[in-house]
């Protein structure tokens, strides 16, 4: 065989053990940062799943800045906060420096064997039947028996090397596997706490909705106990007194029957002396038919006022319960809507009344614009609520609890403190923070979809189709809320059947 087409027997090994451990080069490939083109160093993988050295990251995300809080991935575009980046990806740290490692020691084993055989000269036979022969240039036994050893102990080298490749791999998907069993579990934990959390929170709600039913049973026992009982005393003093003249009656009755049927004149006489004034005084003695009443009509009144109390309370409970089942339940808040509004029994629908209402004086009720604001405030998770209009211009949003509730500063419109959508006569325009934004222009537009996500820092508005559902982009705010939020809700017509809807 030449000289050129000999190949080291290290470099054979070397190949091998990688194929083992990296037969097509896809591992070193996914430990391959997409900036630098070599081995992640400090890796770090962002929300979007793409992961780049941390050195790399940032100095490349410098150039693709969002805004002073958002930051974009060079490959997806995908936006990422500033403080992804100050965490690694430890196990996959980990995994990259173990790949190092393996392949280091792959490459020590080969060299060895590689000076070995450029030393000697000995080769494989690709003829033989796994045996070796030693070059023909060496003739002296001993040296090949030496030179044997050698070789065997080379190859012993080589098969620990093939077999380190072999391991290096499997501890490679170990780790892998154990990171996702961890990140299972992690989450299942998360979970059952959830859970747990869940199950105490539903139990002290139904708890206080068995106190308030057991209150207002004390309390009704009570009402009618305090009515009742002096009617039983005075009942009971009434039977007592009506027995007793009866007794009297009787036995005047009886003395007058015995002396009806005295024949001797003088002792009829004598004993019509002595029964004649007890008759008159029995006679006079009369009945109270005013000591028990039958009505009880101020019991019923406060029965009925204790009644609204236990549904006020029943009421507040439950939409607590749902709020809970349902973190995205919204209802209407009776103490912000403007007088000349009025919300369904549910709380999900407000309209327009050309009569102003009554309602209690509250300092977070409006007074100059024909708007009201949820009862529920918002601050982390992803929600998403549909809203259906009729006969109205509208602005539908979100806004800040520090909202004012008179003057112009209390427009959802001009609030430094607020962002959502006008629709007036075909228009559409966008409001943040005060500032307008001319969208396109859309007709019939009744239905609206409203989506906030804290986790990606959005605000979407989408417009639903009332023919087959179908849902269309119409805006999108970007903003990191520093307060919980409110859904805001504007009739901006007097139309007599002007209403908003949650559906």
């Amino acid at each position: 065989m030449n000289q050129e087409n000999r190949k080291p027997a290290g470099s054979t090994v070397m190949a091998d053990g990688r194929a083992l451990c990296d037969s097509d080069g896809s591992l070193e490939h996914e430990l391959t940062c997409p900036i630098c083109l070599g081995l992640f160093s400090e890796p770090v993988t962002l929300p979007c799943g793409h992961t780049y050295c941390k050195v790399c990251l940032e100095k490349t995300v410098m150039s693709l800045k969002f805004n002073n809080d958002q930051h974009c991935c060079p490959e997806c575009r995908g936006e990422f906060p500033v403080s992804a980046v100050q965490h690694g990806n430890i196990k996959l740290r980990n995994i990259v420096e173990n790949y190092k490692t393996s392949m280091e020691r792959a490459s020590a084993g080969s060299r060895e064997c590689m000076v070995w055989h450029i030393q000697t000269g000995y080769h494989s036979s690709p003829d033989s039947d796994g045996g070796q022969q030693s070059s023909p240039d060496l003739e002296e036994p001993e040296s090949q028996r030496e030179e044997g050893e050698l070789g065997a102990s080379c190859q012993d080298d080589t098969k620990t090397s093939e077999g380190r490749s072999r391991l290096t791999s499997l501890v490679t998907d170990l780790s892998s596997k154990l990171a996702t069993a961890e990140d299972q579990l992690a989450k299942a934990e998360v979970a059952r706490a959830a859970h747990a959390n869940l199950w105490d929170s539903v139990t002290k709600l139904m708890d206080e909705m068995k106190v308030l039913v057991q209150d207002y049973s004390t309390v009704g026992m009570r009402l009618i106990e305090t009515e009742l009982r002096p009617r039983e005393e005075l009942t009971l003093e009434r039977i007592r007194c009506v027995s007793s003249l009866l007794k009297q009656l009787k036995a005047a009755q009886l003395k007058a029957n015995d002396l009806m049927a005295e024949r001797d004149e003088a002792k009829f006489r004598e004993g019509l002396m002595d029964i004649e004034p007890l008759i008159d005084v029995t006679l006079a003695e009369t009945f109270d038919e005013n000591v028990h009443p039958n009505s009880m009509m101020c019991v019923c009144d406060e029965l009925e006022h204790q009644n609204t109390q236990l549904q006020l309370g029943l009421r507040a409970t439950q939409r607590a319960l749902r709020a809970l089942l349902n973190p995205s339940e919204v209802t209407l808040d009776p103490d912000t809507v403007h007088p000349n509004l009025i919300l369904s029994e549910d709380l999900k629908t407000v309209s327009f009344s050309a009569v102003k209402q009554t309602y209690p004086t509250r300092t977070g009720r409006f007074t100059n614009f024909l708007q009201v604001l949820s009862s529920q405030a918002f601050s982390d998770g992803e929600h998403c609520w549909g809203l259906e209009m009729e006969n109205c211009s509208w602005i539908v949003g979100v806004c800040y609890g520090s909202l004012p509730r008179s003057g112009l500063g209390s427009a959802l419109e001009s609030s430094s403190g607020s962002w959502g959508l006008m629709y007036c006569e075909s228009l559409l325009r966008a409001y943040e923070k005060g500032r307008d934004t001319q969208l396109k222009r859309t007709t019939a537009l009744r239905k609206v979809q409203i989506c906030l996500s804290f986790k990606r820092s959005s605000l979407s508005f989408y417009s639903v189709s009332n023919v087959d559902a179908s849902v269309t982009h119409l805006h999108t705010f970007r903003v990191l809320f520093t307060e919980p939020v409110y859904l805001a809700l504007r009739i901006m017509s007097g139309h007599p059947k002007a209403r908003i809807t949650f559906c």
